[in-house]
């Protein structure tokens, strides 16, 4: 629950300390005597002191130790032993809350995922957990409902090690990968937790050793003692360190499912009917797969003319009214990332004029093949399909001409 100071203060005083408990980021104190325990939460800059000690110390948060209670102080806690302990934060990120009843089956802790150095799932769980999810992996890593404790700088060394791009989205991630990432994740957060999260101990391989030169003035492009340099990208929200020599991101091939409308002459009147499907395209595809006339569900009766969309594949056949046509391979779009409708455009054409079966003059001006011509209907510029916007144009020809 939040509290003012003075609550606290008054809440805990007089209280006996039984025992403490971490969760991630999160520790608490457990009160003997008391249906409340307080649960804090370091943030970026929090401490904790015990007058007397050396403070522990993470990179430049670091707190005097001469001064005493020290600056940042949030509260001090004295005990009847003469010990003293304060909770500090320079930049007022962290968290101090009074808590009810078992603090682990209560908000935050039991908002938690796992922890990786106390319950880290079985690598089958840990990939089913995984695969689950569809976003870069880092940004999963740093979601504290999945795993808790793993901070920015954990991530980008688990990753590091692992030989996993922080940006792969984590349905493309492999066998080896996921095993890797299983392994690191459980060493590196346990390595941090050994040494009190002092870097000095950390291994000399380590990546964090080397990624805080950025913008500095050395040359602000930090390099391994390898050579391998160190790049920076925003991944999850977050300022990322990457060393590309390891860590290679692989072209996404999730699959999606679309929904997408269908439009094929059924009648003599030239009534459309529409019907919707769901197909599944990579997530890099800007092109729907060609269905064939079996493929379709009954059809619902609509009236009015529409304008048929373009559905174009490999093998498969397409449907023109009341034909069939077989279709050419015209262009793998899925090579060609997300592109603009007139740059589909100019590369159908292409494809077909490789092909032999277009004619080289533009298909945004609706003209049409000798064997159109001749009665023959072009798979790119039947009057029964409309594959892109120039046909509307040739419709519009003919209608003039004929009036």
């Amino acid at each position: 629950m939040n509290c003012s100071n003075t609550e606290f203060a008054e809440t805990i005083k007089g209280a006996k300390v039984c025992g403490t408990g971490r969760w991630g980021k999160v520790f608490w104190i457990s009160l003997e005597d008391r249906d409340v325990h307080p649960v804090l939460h370091l943030g970026m800059t929090g401490s904790v002191q015990i007058k007397g000690q050396a403070p522990l110390v993470y990179r430049d948060f670091k707190t005097a130790s001469d001064i005493w209670p020290p600056k940042y102080t949030k509260f001090v806690l004295k005990f009847k032993s003469g010990t003293e302990l304060a909770f500090t934060d320079p930049r007022r990120l962290s968290r101090i809350r009074l808590v009810k009843g078992d603090v682990r089956e209560q908000p935050p802790v039991s908002e938690l995922g796992f922890d990786p150095s106390r319950n880290l799932p079985e690598l089958d769980k840990f990939t089913e957990l995984i695969q689950k999810r569809n976003m870069p992996i880092k940004a999963l890593l740093l979601d504290q409902s999945f795993s808790a404790g793993v901070g920015n700088w954990v991530a980008d060394e688990v990753l590091y090690q692992a030989n996993v791009h922080p940006a792969q989205n984590t349905q493309t991630l492999t066998s080896e990968e996921l095993s890797n990432l299983h392994d690191k994740l459980y060493s590196v957060v346990q390595k941090a937790v050994e040494v009190n999260a002092d870097s000095s101990q950390f291994p000399e391989d380590w990546l964090f050793h080397y990624r805080w030169s950025k913008g500095k003035k050395s040359d602000g492009k930090p390099k391994l003692p390898s050579g391998d340099s160190i790049t920076f990208e925003t991944v999850g929200g977050r300022t990322t360190a990457i060393v590309a020599a390891v860590q290679k991101l692989r072209k996404s091939a999730v699959t999606k499912k679309k929904t997408v409308k269908v439009f094929s002459r059924k009648s003599k009147k030239g009534k459309v009917s529409e019907e919707e499907i769901t197909v599944e395209t990579e997530e890099s595809e800007t092109v729907v797969v060609a269905i064939n006339n079996e493929d379709l569900p009954p059809a619902k009766r609509t009236g009015g003319t529409k304008r048929k969309k373009a559905i174009m594949s490999d093998d498969t056949e397409l449907v023109a009214g009341n034909m069939v046509q077989p279709v050419v391979n015209y262009v793998d779009f899925a090579e060609e990332g997300r592109i603009t409708r007139s740059k589909r455009r100019r590369l159908v054409t292409e494809a077909a004029v490789e092909k032999g079966t277009k004619s080289t003059k533009s298909l945004g001006g609706g003209n049409v093949d000798k064997g159109a011509a001749k009665g023959n209907a072009s798979p790119i510029t039947s009057p029964h399909f409309s594959s892109v916007a120039g046909q509307g144009k040739l419709r519009k020809k003919r209608k003039t001409a004929n009036s």
